[in-house]
């Protein structure tokens, strides 16, 4: 099949119908203008004959999109292939369900995509070795965490997680769309290290300290039990409510119990403490952009002169 040329696309294509094609993913324009491009994009560059290649190059970029179902009117807009990912979904039964991406629904399948694009981001930059933890115990991780913090706290979970090269970042910044359902984590296998990305659902509440260190202490569950495969994903719909597991998810939910204990101290921002060890340097230009924005974090902080 021929490569189409810029003329070509333009006739087949513009901004206002790739904004309404993304929007069938819940990428709503209102998102995909400020998440999807960069900074420098203004209302004149969209009068320019690359605008529409160049905004489709930048947005499947950033949002792991496959750039050819962009540009080709006839194809639906689709993400790239996910890693083999399990999908743990709470229905009304007894147990809960582990499922795989075609047969997740897509409002929750555009959040993990999202998500799993910050998580490869991270890891490209994250700059401490992994050293392995699986078949360490709850116990022996809580014991070492006392031994430098008064009870396991965020902060200690977070410390422990950085000495052992294992990122964790907290990432909520998604659509403002009916479409698009949330998570509240994921662990992932990414350049060779379980990468955690904590969401918890909703961007505009306030988390509980306790609610975050158990979903970091739940994901760290799943690698020390080893039940993340090499390029595998686990991804949970609701972990805090305590309903409707399986036998994974009851494990990594002990896991946490017996780690964290009653008190985890005061919160803060996960964020902050892992741009510490970015690289962001290694980042090209818009990746670095892109990930501050969706970070939460200044990019005029994190990339010093």
């Amino acid at each position: 099949m021929p490569i189409a040329t810029v003329k070509q696309i333009n006739n087949q294509i513009n901004l206002q119908t790739l904004y309404a094609r993304l929007s069938q993913l819940g990428l709503n324009e209102e998102f995909v203008r400020s998440h999807g491009l960069p900074d420098w994009w203004c209302t004149e560059f969209e009068m320019t004959d690359s605008a529409v290649v160049t905004a489709a190059a930048y947005i499947s970029g950033r949002f792991n999109l496959d750039l050819r179902s962009l540009l080709n009117p006839d194809l639906s807009p689709t993400f790239r292939e996910l890693p083999r990912t399990k999908f743990k979904t709470y229905g009304i039964a007894e147990t809960n369900y582990d499922i795989s991406a075609s047969e997740i629904s897509p409002e929750r399948l555009t959040a993990h995509h999202l998500a799993f694009r910050i998580a490869e981001l991270v890891a490209f930059a994250y700059q401490r070795d992994y050293r392995a933890i699986a078949g360490m115990t709850a116990s022996s991780i809580r014991a070492m965490i006392l031994e430098k913090y008064g009870c396991v706290s965020l902060e200690g979970l977070l410390d422990f997680c950085a000495v052992y090269g294992i990122p964790v970042a907290h990432f909520e910044d998604f659509p403002n769309s009916q479409i698009t359902k949330t998570f509240h984590g994921i662990v992932t296998n990414c350049d060779r290290r379980p990468v955690i990305v904590v969401s918890l659902g909703d961007r505009d509440v306030s988390h509980l300290a306790s609610d975050l260190a158990f979903v970091i202490a739940h994901e760290l569950g799943h690698i020390a039990l080893n039940h993340l495969d090499d390029n595998e994903t686990i991804s949970e719909a609701d972990m805090i409510s305590g309903n409707l597991i399986d036998a994974e998810e009851s494990l990594a939910n002990q896991f946490a119990r017996e780690l964290i204990g009653d008190d985890v101290g005061e919160s803060l921002s996960i964020n902050q403490y892992l741009s510490q060890w970015l690289d962001w340097e290694s980042l090209s230009n818009d990746n670095q952009e892109y990930l501050a924005l969706a970070l939460g974090l200044d990019i005029t902080e994190v990339i010093k002169d």
